[in-house]
């Protein structure tokens, strides 16, 4: 099965979710397979009970009252061989034995789109358009959008939209954008380009603000300039330890690789966009200017 059919099935309200057993493969995080079992668990109404194998729900005496319970075995590796007419299991796993007879949901991959139905499903509250922005704005980083979902859930789904639109105005989703401007600025300082190369597609959805990304730039290449230049630049003025100040003296290339002549090049090219911004003379998008900045500011 694929996980767009799982997908389906959960959400489609006038279809019964079938009680054949259900086997999920994940890599490395099963952080989704689990938020699936607690939406199917909600679905069919059950209570999830956590298994050491599937034999216990046949053998055990305390597992008979079935249409109750929605039995989870999470293992590494499955050895055990489950047929079609094992029921209410749900089976979380890594690896699977080479014989196995049965279908399987491969999860080992988790995509932007998993991310954004993982957060439809929690949030039934927003809209598409809304749950998108949250999703972008966390970097689909899943466990920072369960935080996010967690906030949300706790209001009844007719106001949801409401409380959301309410905490965006008051900027309470300010911090996760603040991140994405740290990620951007520090690879460019660093001069990393596979990581700058990774975020430039992401700049017409991302939430960046040219302003802000040219004013935390120039502020850094101006302390270059203060490390570099002023023979009387101490540990203090830098936001320094002293051993760590004494070490990048002693080893410059470990704290800038940009020649001097750039630095000030850059400085030059910064404080002259900052000014133009600030007086609305430039006649450029947000996309454009943040990729007008990064290519003179690495070139």
């Amino acid at each position: 099965m694929l996980i767009q059919d799982l997908k389906k099935l959960i959400e489609n309200k006038n279809a019964s979710f079938p009680d054949n057993v259900l086997i999920l493969k994940y890599k490395d995080n099963k952080f989704i397979c689990n938020q699936y079992i607690n939406a199917i668990c909600e679905k069919r109404n059950l209570e999830k009970v956590y298994i050491d194998s599937i034999y216990d729900v046949s053998d055990n005496s305390l597992f008979e009252d079935e249409p109750h319970y929605l039995y989870i075995l999470d293992v590494e590796k499955l050895t055990e061989h489950p047929t079609a007419e094992d029921k209410n299991i749900i089976i979380l796993c890594k690896s699977l034995p080479n014989d196995l007879e049965i279908d399987y949901v491969d999860m080992t991959e988790i995509l932007p789109w998993h991310i954004e139905s993982f957060a439809k499903l929690r949030l039934k509250g927003l809209d598409e358009k809304q749950i998108n922005w949250l999703c972008q704005i966390c970097k689909y980083d899943i466990f920072r959008i369960d935080q996010e979902c967690k906030k949300l859930e706790s209001f009844p789904e007719a106001t949801q939209k409401v409380i959301f639109e309410q905490i965006n105005e008051e900027n309470g989703y300010s911090d996760l954008s603040d991140q994405n401007i740290f990620n951007f600025t520090n690879a460019i300082i660093k001069q990393e380009m596979n990581v700058v190369a990774s975020l430039i597609p992401e700049l017409e959805s991302a939430d960046l603000e040219p302003l802000g990304c040219v004013t935390i730039l120039l502020k850094k290449f101006q302390e270059m300039t203060n490390f570099f230049l002023n023979p009387k630049a101490t540990p203090a003025s830098l936001k320094m330890s002293e051993k760590q100040f004494y070490f990048l003296k002693s080893h410059p290339e470990k704290y800038s690789t940009y020649p001097i002549a750039k630095i000030l090049d850059n400085i030059e090219f910064l404080s002259n966009i900052d000014y133009q911004i600030k007086t609305g003379n430039l006649e450029l998008t947000r996309e454009q200017l943040l990729s007008y900045v990064v290519v003179n500011v690495l070139s």
